[in-house]
């Protein structure tokens, strides 16, 4: 299942180096770097995990790309993701 990150209610405050996310549910502020706000982003429900750390490593680089995807992920869980629907290892 491809992830799909939840964005009813909530306010985005863009930022030089990631977002501010409000979460009109839980009336908390969440502020992201520029790594979560990109797996944020491509949380779309058409992009598997694989694509998107494929698509991070060719971006930014590096060898750990689906670490990162999946530690990012996790950090967005109270916010961000519909039910079931969060990114997991293949």
């Amino acid at each position: 299942m491809n992830p799909l990150a939840r964005n009813n209610r909530l306010v985005v405050e863009e930022l030089a180096d990631g977002c501010v996310v409000y979460d009109s549910n839980s009336k908390k502020a969440h502020s992201l770097n520029s790594s979560v706000t990109w797996i944020w982003r491509h949380c779309d429900g058409s992009t598997s995990v694989d694509d998107m750390a494929l698509n991070f490593q060719r971006e930014f680089g590096g060898s750990d790309s689906m670490d990162v995807i999946l530690s990012g992920s996790s950090s967005l869980r109270p916010i961000t993701f519909s039910s079931h629907r969060q990114p997991e290892r293949p």
